[in-house]
């Protein structure tokens, strides 16, 4: 019996279309990161979020690395948080989903 299937949706059944190069994604996540005490600018944050998407992949063993975009955004809270202001822990997952 089967009880699951797993696989890869993004490209597999469904392409979903996204512009990770759309200013405006970058004003709403830094917003929304601001809004938590994690002050970046857009125009950093889009440079930063390419540099870490790129590290990322070249550091994957996999023959088709994909990205956490939640990895990537707990190393830009790491770097931009405001000292002294904790950020709730599902900050991360949560900039992934606004992104």
């Amino acid at each position: 019996m089967i009880k699951g299937i797993l696989f890869d949706i993004n490209g597999t059944v469904i392409n979903i279309l996204t512009n990770e190069s759309d200013a405006g994604v970058y004003r709403t996540t830094a917003n929304y990161l601001s809004y938590h005490g994690v002050i970046v600018a857009p125009e950093v944050l889009k440079e930063l979020f390419f540099d870490l998407n790129r590290r990322q992949r070249k550091e994957s063993r996999e023959e088709f690395p994909e990205f956490d975009a939640g990895k990537i955004f707990e190393q830009i809270i790491a770097r931009y948080a405001v000292p002294g202001r904790e950020q709730p822990s599902y900050l991360a997952a949560e900039a992934a989903k606004v992104f």
